[in-house]
């Protein structure tokens, strides 16, 4: 049985990713974030599952001293 995935609004991604609204836009635009979906004329929304995926494809941070 397959569930019915979660949609979310852009405050949420912003509050799941810490970017701003600025900045998730302009990541759309250079196509390095998901799409949001458009769930009405006037509202936005993206897959929960969109959002989960790009955060796991983040580089981990190097986190080693370098003399």
């Amino acid at each position: 049985m397959q569930s019915t995935p979660f949609i979310i609004d852009r405050r949420e991604v912003e509050h799941l990713t810490s970017l701003r609204k600025t900045t998730i836009y302009k990541l759309i635009k250079e196509g390095k974030f998901p799409k949001p979906l458009r769930i009405s004329p006037m509202r936005v929304a993206w897959r929960l599952t969109d959002i989960e995926s790009w955060v796991q494809s983040l580089e981990e941070p190097d986190m080693t001293i370098k003399a």
